[in-house]
């Protein structure tokens, strides 16, 4: 019996001395900790660590993008949004009522305008504070995002690594330096904090469960109130609790219901304001069916291609113009290339739950703005990619994070079976 317990010591000490397990146990967790910022455990990391992190993120990011607070208004939607915009210029009861009673430029985001509003009440028509405010939203969002990729992943280099090209990357410059792009850092900022939330929801017991439930609700709405293109989030959610391995019932779909009912609601208001304000006929050439999925197809691919290759970046992106009363021929190969790649990523990396995750988050994001059902009359934008890009980076920096790995045990690895002389 002594013996066997003395055996069953030794094996928790991981030692081949079972009579001394303790000398070897603080070397052991040493080691852990000293790899684990380079693998799958970054709670090791202290707080103060992690802020360290998070100041030099941020600061990074300003010195990249500051230059941006020289910006004026343009003459591309701020008129109709700010200069012009009667609502913003009330802040009383009835002025808030209004704010949150009518659309705007054919849009619903009221949280957006009340934005404005504040602005406008402090600066009147001085441009520098509304893109400050644009600047300090988006480095926020930057580092809520590598909040939420430690958080899910416990990798804090992949978590640096997706928050730098989140915070960079130059197909989001547009929504930081255009005062109008606002309603995309601001609903950014909800969503994403609403990601943490479900994610701290899950890991949550009791009293506690039920407080990040509302508070993911919340946050919810929101988003939604800032731009309705966040009717994604339920489906991020189900992505979370793939990645998560949370085991499919049906309950899954049922806690939900709330979240896929909102969206369903600001979904049919989006489309109504739309139609209202013409935003959905706006297009000087019409294209059929068959059209629609060609050039949803070559909009897929050419985010894609951007994500990596961010060349050619344009404010505006016209739709292309038909030959003999067709597209040419090489746009009907986009939607078939976007297939390929999406039957190929299944066919082989399907039991790869990280690209799984990251591949459909991106494809959930950006779904509803291939202009399958046209909107505007541009094909597509920088500025839609502000969230779906996170999905292609968070499979982008997960694989970051297994080189610096694999580097990292290799070196300890090393010095561990190097002779003492």
């Amino acid at each position: 019996m002594a013996k066997n317990k003395n055996k069953q010591q030794g094996d928790t000490g991981h030692s081949n001395s079972p009579g001394k397990p303790q000398q070897h146990m603080p070397r052991q967790k040493k080691s852990v900790a000293s790899a684990s910022a380079f693998g799958a455990d970054g709670g090791a990391l202290k707080t103060s660590t992690h802020a360290f992190i998070m100041a030099g993120i941020a600061i990074l990011c300003w010195l990249f993008l500051r230059v941006c607070l020289n910006n004026q208004f343009t003459n591309w939607d701020d008129p109709g949004y700010i200069q012009d915009n009667t609502f913003i210029k009330d802040l009383s009861p009835a002025g808030l009522k209004a704010i949150f009673s009518a659309p705007v430029m054919g849009n619903y985001h009221p949280l957006t305008i009340l934005s404005y509003a504040i602005e406008y009440s402090f600066v009147r028509l001085e441009p520098w504070l509304y893109h400050f405010d644009s600047l300090v939203l988006h480095i926020l969002d930057t580092l809520l995002v590598y909040w939420f990729v430690n958080l899910l992943t416990r990798r804090p280099v992949a978590a640096i690594v997706t928050a730098l090209l989140f915070g960079l990357h130059p197909m989001h410059v547009e929504s930081v330096a255009w005062i109008s792009g606002r309603k995309d850092v601001l609903y950014g900022l909800f969503y994403l904090a609403a990601c943490i939330s479900y994610v701290y929801y899950l890991r949550a017991a009791g009293a506690k469960k039920r407080n990040w439930c509302i508070g993911v609700l919340v946050l919810y709405i929101c988003s939604l109130l800032s731009k309705p293109v966040a009717v994604t989030l339920p489906l991020t959610m189900l992505l979370i609790d793939y990645f998560e391995k949370r085991e499919w019932k049906y309950s899954l779909l049922g806690e939900k219901i709330p979240h896929f009912i909102l969206a369903v609601i600001f979904g049919i208001i989006a489309v109504k304001v739309q139609q209202s304000a013409g935003a959905m006929d706006m297009q000087k050439v019409h294209y059929n069916f068959i059209e629609r999925i060609a050039l949803g197809g070559y909009a897929f691919i050419t985010y894609l291609w951007k994500a990596v290759i961010p060349a050619g970046l344009c404010n505006f992106y016209a739709y292309p113009q038909k030959t003999g009363g067709s597209l040419h021929i090489l746009f009907y190969l986009y939607p078939l290339a976007a297939v390929a790649i999406v039957f190929l990523a299944w066919k082989y990396l399907r039991k790869n739950r990280t690209f799984v995750f990251g591949l459909l988050l991106f494809i959930a994001g950006i779904a509803l703005l291939l202009q399958f059902i046209p909107v505007g009359d541009a094909i597509l934008a920088d500025r839609y990619t502000y969230l779906p890009y996170l999905g292609l980076f968070f499979i982008a920096s997960w694989y970051v994070s297994e080189y610096f790995g694999i580097k990292k045990n290799m070196a300890v690895r090393f010095w561990r079976y190097q002779p003492h002389i």
